[in-house]
């Protein structure tokens, strides 16, 4: 699901499964992580290293999946998130000068 999707899409079927009352366990790689992070509970890491397997658990907060979201770049569009990023920057040289 999530390899086809953009941001707009998932979080949409996410709110559509979460209206439905069900629980949804989802598997994805780790460059989707972000997106899935706006919308998920608890995250679970499983990583392998040869005989180990490293289990992570975070269980995510309101708070966490908004300041996820609003960080996104990929929900922002490019144009925009690069203006906040140099807005960011000047922001940042200007506080750095006054010091």
């Amino acid at each position: 699901m999530v390899n086809r999707l953009d941001t707009t899409a998932i979080c949409a079927c996410s709110d559509f499964l979460k209206d439905l009352g069900l629980q949804v366990v989802l598997a994805a790689p780790d460059e989707k992580r972000h997106i899935l992070m706006e919308v998920v509970d608890t995250v679970v890491n499983v990583n392998r290293s040869r005989n180990d397997v490293l289990v992570d658990v975070e269980y995510l907060t309101d708070k966490t999946r908004q300041a996820l979201s609003e960080a996104d770049p990929y929900r922002k569009g490019f144009e925009t998130f690069k203006a906040n990023a140099i807005t960011a920057a000047a922001a940042g040289a200007v506080q750095q000068a006054a010091e």
